[in-house]
């Protein structure tokens, strides 16, 4: 598992179906868009921050695929990293 700090769109936030406890929030990034779970620790602050652009630390995981018979490495989002309480 690796770490990266980028800019994404925080589209929306929304509930889960089957916990209303837990949040998930829609983001658009320069290469696509991921639907992340979000830190209990840190719901307020991404409900704040719906339409807005914002910097995000997740964890990625590399993934190897083939693409016109090249192999090719993709870095997939797996989780947002938890924001400090300083910050």
């Amino acid at each position: 598992m690796m770490f990266a700090k980028m800019q994404a769109y925080l589209e929306s936030v929304r509930a889960s179906k089957n916990d209303s406890q837990k949040l998930y929030g829609d983001f658009v990034f320069l290469g696509g868009s991921a639907s992340l779970l979000i830190p209990a620790c840190d719901a307020a602050f991404y409900q704040g921050q719906e339409g807005k652009q914002i910097d995000l630390a997740v964890s990625i995981r590399p993934r190897s695929v083939v693409l016109y018979d090249r192999p090719v490495t993709l870095f997939e989002l797996v989780s947002l990293i938890p924001r400090t309480s300083g910050k």
